[in-house]
């Protein structure tokens, strides 16, 4: 992980590596560095591969609407959570936008929607009960706990 002052942004830089036993060598190449797209963004290296993400204010809008705005956007889609420092961010990040003092109750749509097998089963229970799209989100995301 590294910061670039100019961009007010973080970096990452990856590599991969292997040991080549004929040559007694090892090899490593970089996996380039991965920058997200604008200040606002976190940064979060999953066991996947780093993931950019972000709270973006709208007015009401449905579930679809806002897989909608961000599939808009390039190189986006809806994001899950994580893990609990990702939930963190969400948090502050959705506070800075100060909704606590706007007058209605206020929300943020993740991504996650319910199996058609388990509406109204209650034998799928958590996580388990949920489709994701996040392609980097892991079977068992802590961020939703």
């Amino acid at each position: 992980m590294g910061y670039n002052e100019t961009l007010k942004r973080a970096t990452y830089n990856g590599w991969n590596f292997k040991y080549e036993e004929t040559s007694e060598n090892w090899i490593f190449e970089s996996t380039g560095v991965t920058m997200c797209p604008a200040p606002g963004y976190k940064l979060s290296v999953r066991t996947k591969g780093p993931w950019c993400f972000s709270v973006f204010p709208s007015s009401e809008i449905t579930y679809a609407q806002a897989v909608g705005n961000c599939s808009s956007k390039p190189d986006s889609q809806m994001s899950g959570i994580e893990t609990p420092e990702e939930y963190e961010h969400l948090l502050v990040r959705a506070w800075s936008m100060q909704w606590d003092n706007m007058p209605r109750l206020n929300a943020a749509w993740l991504d996650g929607v319910r199996k058609p097998e388990c509406v109204g089963n209650s034998s799928c229970k958590g996580i388990t009960a949920f489709k994701f799209t996040d392609p980097l989100l892991t079977e068992n995301p802590t961020g939703y706990l």
